[in-house]
């Protein structure tokens, strides 16, 4: 099947500008050896407010204004 991924290969894990709107994709062939870390540091997020590494932001794609 179909296996997303990023350009630059990391995935796309936090907030969007779309309120109460989080993603957790672009993991590859590696969805599933990273569920449990990526469903880790969404809960944190989501639980905690522990901010998740800006190198996933699903904003680091968005064309500069």
């Amino acid at each position: 099947g179909l296996r997303p991924t990023t350009g630059d290969g990391l995935p796309l894990l936090g907030t969007t500008s779309v309120k109460n709107l989080y993603v957790a994709t672009g993991h590859g062939r590696n969805g599933v050896l990273l569920a449990p870390a990526t469903a880790r540091a969404l809960a944190a997020l989501l639980l905690d407010g522990k901010a998740i590494a800006e190198v996933f932001s699903p904003t680091r794609f968005a064309l500069a204004a």
